[in-house]
């Protein structure tokens, strides 16, 4: 148990006790003699007399004030902002993200970045028509060259508001149905 002012006995009989500096040869015999006056005077000879609680009405405006012994209201504290440190951010981000996923998967949304279609364009050469979802429904249908996803280049791009018209016209070009000019914008 924690002990506390009302578990155990004070050292002191006249009351509350202070910090003072003095010279750390002194210490022991100032400690000597203020336990000497503690033991023999009575707690009523050390205190001042009792004083009166004064109001606002009780002031003399005729005489200064010493401003210091004037209570203070304190100002309102903001409430605290928590401060979290790395592994909790880590611990709420992880978290986000699963509901995030939740709410994808009852929506049927693909995952940000998630290559929902990849077909070669051609036979005779090496462009792909490539579909990534945005991870809101809508999704990026981009006609590249090159060896993807590591080295390529993208030569045509549109932004699709559903993943499904996305892979649509994605089918529309790796079956020859459209030419991507006629689908999508070419890129400088």
């Amino acid at each position: 148990m924690a002990r506390s002012s009302t578990t155990f006995r004070p050292k002191w009989k006249l009351g509350s006790t202070t910090v003072i500096r003095i010279p750390e040869k002194l210490a022991p015999e100032v400690l000597r003699y203020a336990h000497t006056l503690d033991a023999n005077l009575e707690p009523a000879e050390m205190h001042d007399g009792s004083q009166a609680y004064r109001t606002a009405e009780d002031v003399e405006t005729n005489k200064p004030v010493n401003v210091a012994s004037v209570p203070q209201r304190l100002p309102q504290t903001p409430p605290k902002i928590k401060n979290m440190n790395t592994n909790e951010k880590l611990a709420e981000l992880r978290g986000l993200q699963a509901k995030a996923d939740a709410i994808r998967k009852e929506l049927g949304f693909n995952i940000t970045g998630k290559v929902i279609f990849l077909e070669p364009l051609d036979v005779c050469s090496d462009a792909e028509v490539v579909v990534e979802a945005d991870g809101f429904g809508g999704a990026k249908t981009t006609v590249v060259e090159g060896h993807y996803p590591i080295d390529y280049v993208n030569k045509f791009e549109r932004y699709f508001a559903s993943e499904s018209e996305a892979e649509g016209a994605a089918d529309d070009l790796a079956s020859h149905r459209a030419t991507p000019s006629q689908i999508l914008e070419a890129l400088a």
